[in-house]
């Protein structure tokens, strides 16, 4: 059993990795979470 992993995106550039990281890991079925978090 693949253990599930946690994507957490920051910065502009972030959310152009995270997005191909997801995909990546929908294609050999590890499940992920998307994490966004603000930081003021």
């Amino acid at each position: 059993m693949t253990k599930p992993v946690t994507v957490a995106i920051t910065g502009a550039s972030g959310v152009c990795y995270g997005v191909e990281l997801l995909k990546a890991l929908r294609e050999i079925k590890v499940p992920a979470h998307l994490d966004r978090k603000s930081v003021v």
